[in-house]
């Protein structure tokens, strides 16, 4: 064990595909790329840090109950394999200078993600927080158990995320950009008002819906409660889709215009 590259950044790592790579001395430091073939198991909290041009790749499994940061200065990240379904990790916060992808990821506490370009995860996702900023489209679809969400900004990109009960804690702005929540039945709220949204246009479907926090929507777009409330606070609004909320009852109030 040890830190990898802490007083001189290797040029790169890659590990061949045989075996597993244990990472337990803190922090992994190189200019260009890392490539993981092989699973990769944490023994401790890490750091894996590309500081130039280089791409940081894990093509097989991570697991550990640590803390994981993975830093790509001038490049991309990439989990092409499941985060966390042997061993959920404790948090997972990603930095790539452009684009992040990744499928299963499991962690304890916060999943953070920020992306110079576009997000796309496959999911399933299952975090107590998610967080994080793209500079276009970020996309979270499967079977999702998200609690909370932080401050999230996509930079008047898209933001689509799927399934599980929701309550938004920080800022979700997407600008001008669409919001597509697609919860099912499960509830979302803005956790009493603290929570806001920001967006072009605002889609999804859920369970009881309670936005009270100090929206900015301009445009409502399809949106189902399946039966359950709908209450919406705050922005101007333009309903140019089609508001269901079935059996239930629908609260928008606060508003600097609203039509049909």
């Amino acid at each position: 064990g040890g830190v990898v590259g802490g007083t001189t950044a290797l040029t790169s790592v890659t590990t061949d595909a045989p075996g597993s790579t244990d990472i337990n001395g803190g922090s992994v430091k190189t200019t260009g790329g890392q490539t993981y073939n092989d699973p990769v198991a944490l023994s401790a909290d890490a750091t894996l840090t590309s500081t130039a041009t280089g791409d940081i790749e894990f093509a097989s499994t991570v697991d550990g109950a640590h803390n994981l940061t993975v830093d790509a200065d001038g490049g991309a990240v990439a989990f092409d394999d499941d985060v966390g379904s042997g061993t959920q990790l404790s948090s997972l916060t990603v930095n790539a200078d452009t684009t992040i992808t990744a499928g299963a990821i499991n962690v304890a506490n916060t999943l953070t993600t920020n992306a110079g370009t576009t997000i796309t995860i496959t999911g399933p996702v299952e975090a107590q927080e998610l967080t994080g900023s793209s500079n276009g489209t970020t996309s979270i679809t499967g079977a999702n158990t998200i609690a909370t969400l932080g401050d999230f900004n996509t930079g008047n990109g898209d933001f689509t995320l799927d399934n599980g009960a929701l309550s938004i804690t920080g800022a979700l702005n997407a600008g001008t950009g669409t919001i597509d929540l697609e919860l099912g039945s499960n509830s979302l709220d803005e956790d009493g008002g603290v929570g806001t949204i920001t967006a072009g246009v605002l889609t999804g479907s859920a369970g009881q819906t309670t936005l009270t926090g100090a929206n900015a929507i301009a445009t409502l777009g399809d949106f189902t409660t399946n039966d359950n409330d709908f209450t919406l606070h705050d922005g101007a609004l333009s309903i140019t889709g089609t508001l269901n909320a079935g059996t239930g009852t629908v609260d928008i109030e606060e508003i600097g215009r609203a039509h049909v």
